[in-house]
Parts: C-alpha cells; structure tokens; sequence
C-alpha cells in the first residue's frame, strides 16, 4: 500500500436529515452527483437511509470526505444543495485523518491505544 501525506488533514462529517425529508435530500444528492460534483472529483458523498422497525428508527444520512481543504466557509460550495435542504445536525469540520478516524471511539479506549 502507498500512503502520502494530508498536510492540511481532510474535511467529514455526516448530515443527518428527517425521515420525511428523504425524497427532497435524495433528489438534492442526485443533483450534485450529476452536476457540483462532476466538477470535483476529489469529494464524496454517501447516501443511507436506514429503517430499523423494532427500534422505531429511521434515519437518512448523507456522509461527506475531502482531502481538498482550500475552500473558504464551512462546507465545499458544491455541497450547499444538501445544506440547503435543512439537516437536522451536522457534524461536519476541518479534521486531521487520525481525529476522524478516531471521534467515534471512546476517550478510555484512546487513553491505552495510541498505536495507528
């Protein structure tokens, strides 16, 4: 495997949506896809929706990654569509790999493993 440096680290996160907004957000996603996005090939986005019945969850998701971090404001512009559309949180940001790799593990985890 080859690996190369990110000296300015990356950009992810996940946009949650409501449920009733799955249709607007899908269309939104296809927009990008087929537009913004052609033009920016060094950023994806991931489109869930998960329905689990027996927790009475339902939840659409769209994760976002870059490795292009020369944009100004918050989010790459090619993705206002998707901002546009009203998520119900975003945790999106600016991020070193190992943050983003890691912010989901818990701190007790991270205080005895400190290997890559």
């Amino acid at each position: 495997m080859n690996t190369f440096s990110l000296p300015n680290g990356i950009w992810s996160g996940t946009l949650s949506y409501d449920p009733s907004q799955a249709a607007a957000i899908g269309e939104a996603f296809y927009n990008i896809q087929t537009g913004a996005l052609t033009e920016q090939p060094h950023i994806d986005v991931f489109y869930s929706e998960m329905i689990i019945p027996g927790y009475n969850v339902t939840a659409v998701d769209l994760v976002t990654f870059t490795d292009m971090v020369n944009f100004t404001g918050e989010y790459p512009p090619s993705l206002q569509p998707l901002y546009d559309a009203g998520p119900v949180s975003a945790n999106t940001s600016r991020k070193t790999l190992t943050v983003a790799a890691t912010q989901d593990v818990t701190p007790e985890f991270l205080a005895v493993y400190k290997k890559r």
